[in-house]
């Protein structure tokens, strides 16, 4: 499928690692293979718990974002200590959107109490691989942040020892996903018309 000018909008940040697995990945969800991702139940979902790597930028900022939006919300990582701060940057950053990470504190995906009424949202599909025990286990659903958001970008790169100019381009679709994730959410409840599947790319729902 073509990539539309929408696809284009936000500049893909991070090195040549960052910007292949970016396009890498956003030509797999355009050709169907991460389209299990979008077939998420959201009338069962009470919660979004947010999952990254360390807990301390992408995931926690997330986390913030929902509650600020009257969401149900947690974040957790998948290699992390329990009980650290948010990246010092990531704070500085946050707190420019509106956000305090200042009182956040990581936790580990593994210790994390989960229920099938909980969504799994991962930051990058290799997240969600590691996930899908656990999600399995407890019956909770899986998703990636990034198919929810405008632009689509199921991968979303950690900013963590990038410039402020990284961390505001991550924060930016993370803002995008989390407003996706609530647009659905509402839907389920009958709160708010339809906006378009994730898998939709034409008419006024293309993203």
């Amino acid at each position: 499928m073509a990539t539309t000018a929408s696809d284009c909008r936000l500049p893909v940040y991070g090195g040549r690692r960052a910007r292949a697995r970016t396009w890498y990945f956003h030509m797999k969800g355009r050709l169907g293979y991460l389209r299990q991702f979008s077939r998420t139940d959201f009338s069962r979902v009470t919660r979004l718990v947010f999952v990254c790597k360390g807990n301390i930028c992408r995931s926690p900022y997330a986390e913030a974002r929902a509650r600020q939006l009257g969401l149900r919300a947690a974040s957790c990582g998948l290699e992390c200590p329990t009980g650290d701060d948010a990246n010092a940057a990531a704070i500085g950053n946050a707190l420019k959107r509106g956000l305090d990470l200042r009182l956040h504190r990581t936790a580990r995906a593994a210790g994390l109490s989960l229920t099938p009424a909980d969504l799994l949202v991962a930051m990058e599909p290799a997240h969600a691989r590691c996930l899908e025990a656990i999600a399995t286990a407890c019956g909770a659903q899986l998703t990636l942040a990034g198919v929810w958001s405008r632009p689509y970008r199921p991968y979303i790169h950690d900013p963590f020892g990038l410039d402020d100019r990284c961390f505001q381009a991550c924060f930016t679709l993370l803002d995008s996903a989390v407003s996706g994730l609530r647009d659905q959410l509402l839907r389920a409840q009958g709160d708010t018309p339809y906006r378009g599947h994730p898998g939709t790319r034409t008419g006024s729902a293309a993203r």
